[in-house]
């Protein structure tokens, strides 16, 4: 599992390169951070990019989210996860499987 840490009150970003068929149609992604009970703590920013060929592991996109510190001020001190939902303009959904943001106290 991915873990990644995050200082509230800071910018977070992470990109990635994912694998999705393009015969599904043109994809759309979604980012949100949950408690470990699913409880929705925040939507972020995502965005995801065609890659114009696949590369040598065969990605075919890539996609980045991101949170500015405004909104990872409100994110409590603690373990959390983040989630990836994909959507093919035909309607067919991927989710990625969840990944850690652990929070910790500080100022930037």
């Amino acid at each position: 599992m991915i873990r990644d840490t995050v200082i509230q009150g800071t910018d977070y970003g992470r990109a990635g390169l994912f694998t999705l068929p393009s015969t599904l149609g043109t994809w759309a992604v979604e980012a949100k951070v949950f408690y470990p009970d699913r409880t929705l703590v925040q939507t972020l920013s995502a965005s995801i990019m065609a890659l114009s060929q696949p590369d040598a592991d065969g990605h075919t996109h890539g996609v980045s989210i991101a949170a500015i510190p405004a909104q990872t001020a409100l994110w409590p001190l603690t373990k959390l996860h983040c989630g990836l939902k994909f959507t093919a303009s035909g309607g067919t959904v991927f989710e990625s499987s969840l990944y850690e943001i652990a929070v910790r106290p500080g100022t930037p």
